[in-house]
């Protein structure tokens, strides 16, 4: 699927670092020589090819489930039954063009503050997205998860609204990624998402 893309004015933000996982531990070596497989292994990283992935949902043209209208590129993922991340049309709080998607029960219903989980189907770089009709101060914490088992949690601190009182979660620091959780939610209308922007490792 061909995505259009647009290059959105950045929102003032900040992200706390809450928690990172430990180090790398040594391979035993019994032979109590030197280890050289694992010095290989390390100086010869495979030579991966990505592509870009920029979805900002103009495609939808109606109210919609899209937990996995995007199955390719991503899934979403809400802790709750009965709950879905649903696409929405109203310009005034999608950071571009007008479509969005928010966790609600129905189409047309209001947003809730519910946990949900991002999914790649290979992992991901460069990620980033917009949260729309953020609020000023904490929005949610994020668990993200990457290719080797290690798991980061980011605290999203809003200092400063945006265009459409948008803001941006940058997350490119991290490398590989395969999910991100969203949780503890304390935007009363939950918030939405847009422009989810990636590069997704080639197969």
């Amino acid at each position: 699927m061909q995505k259009r893309l647009l290059l959105p004015t950045l929102a003032f933000f900040s992200l706390s670092i809450l928690a990172c996982a430990g180090g790398k531990k040594e391979k035993d070596n019994p032979t109590g020589g030197d280890d050289t497989s694992a010095t290989a292994d390390d100086s010869n990283p495979p030579d991966y090819t990505w592509s870009p992935v920029f979805i900002d949902f103009e495609d939808q043209t109606e109210e919609s489930n899209c937990d996995a209208a995007y199955s390719e590129f991503l899934t979403f993922d809400v802790q709750e039954r009965g709950y879905h991340l649903y696409s929405f049309e109203y310009a005034s709080q999608a950071h571009s063009g007008s479509w969005f998607v928010f966790t609600t029960d129905n189409p047309g219903s209001r947003g809730y503050e519910i946990d949900f989980t991002v999914n790649f189907p290979r992992p991901v770089r460069n990620l980033s997205w917009w949260l729309t009709g953020s609020g000023d101060g904490k929005v949610a914490l994020a668990d993200i998860t990457t290719e080797d088992g290690e798991v980061h949690t980011i605290d999203f601190r809003v200092s400063t609204s945006g265009e459409n009182g948008s803001a941006l979660a940058d997350l490119t620091e991290f490398e590989n990624i395969v999910s991100v959780a969203v949780y503890e939610i304390n935007d009363s209308a939950g918030f939405g998402l847009d422009d989810i922007e990636f590069e997704l490792r080639d197969q």
